[in-house]
């Protein structure tokens, strides 16, 4: 890797589609020209067939993926459960040791396999870590210089969807009195049970994607990502997209952003959502509640 860089957090996400029971499929993406990546962590997800299955199905997931030259990392795919439960999802990614850096331009081949009895629908394959660029390439905000000070702060947000629906460019701005650094970013439901049964089922939801984007509009991600895939551990563990091992996610531990994402005072981050639940029975609006969770930085006198 090049040094003397610029590091931006980005997500990369390879949507694989269908695989029939004992399917394997090779595939790639193209990354963009504009950066190189350091892959630091995996993630996988699918559509479930039914709210009720969830994503009990990728416990029969397998899968390897390639470095930038061109040679797998295990003698075979490997069963991403073993490694992780929680599938690498509510932003708990499986690591990558040692991050993995691949040049502008580059791609990342993978090889996945369905080992279960049933068909797996809308597999996706997700990539989290750092974007590398040259130095002015574009705008980096970051600490000032000078004697800083610091306060534990949070931003939250709360955004109601109907059952498809799309809601484009909300967005948290920093105040005027402070700079503010994302650390960390939750976002769910607190539903008890999806599907319009049970208490709290009213805020349940099951497709729900995000795109998070700076103030000129550059996307942290190739695509929109899940929602509890890459940052939902508040509250969503309740709702049935997958059952985390131990409790290991939630509001205590949220899924961090490598590096941070610096927002000058009065600038902003903004966010699309995007919900497609209707081939899922007795879904109603969802209340999806946004944490954002850092620090504001004060400038000190010197």
């Amino acid at each position: 890797m090049p040094e003397n860089v610029q590091l931006r957090h980005h997500d990369y996400l390879i949507k694989v589609g269908t695989l029939q029971p004992g399917q394997t499929v090779t595939t790639q993406l193209a990354l963009d020209k504009d950066s190189g990546f350091i892959a630091r962590g995996r993630a996988i997800h699918l559509t479930p067939p039914a709210v009720a299955t969830g994503q009990s199905q990728l416990v029969n997931y397998f899968d390897r993926f390639q470095g930038p030259d061109l040679e797998y990392f295990s003698d075979a795919p490997t069963r991403f459960y073993n490694e992780n439960a929680n599938f690498g999802q509510f932003g708990n990614f499986l690591p990558i040791r040692q991050p993995v850096y691949y040049p502008p331009g580059g791609s990342i081949h993978i090889e996945v396999t369905n080992n279960d009895p049933g068909v797996m629908t809308g597999v996706e394959v997700y990539f989290r870590g750092s974007k590398v660029f040259r130095p002015g390439v574009l705008s980096c905000h970051g600490y000032p210089a000078g004697n800083l000070s610091f306060l534990p702060f949070l931003f939250p947000q709360t955004v109601t969807l109907a059952i498809a629906q799309n809601v484009l460019n909300g967005s948290i701005q920093a105040q005027s009195d402070s700079d503010f650094v994302i650390r960390g970013i939750n976002m769910g439901c607190f539903a008890g049970v999806r599907g319009g049964t049970g208490g709290g089922a009213q805020t349940g939801y099951v497709q729900l994607y995000i795109q998070l984007k700076d103030a000129d509009g550059r996307f942290y991600s190739n695509l929109p990502v899940h929602v509890d895939t890459c940052f939902g551990s508040l509250g969503s563990m309740g709702n049935g997209n997958a059952s985390p091992a131990g409790l290991s996610s939630g509001p205590y531990r949220p899924p961090l952003l490598l590096p941070e994402i610096y927002l000058p005072a009065n600038t902003q981050l903004q966010f699309d959502l995007y919900r497609a639940d209707s081939a899922f029975v007795n879904q109603l609006s969802a209340q999806v509640y946004l944490l954002f969770q850092g620090m504001k930085v004060f400038r000190m006198g010197n």
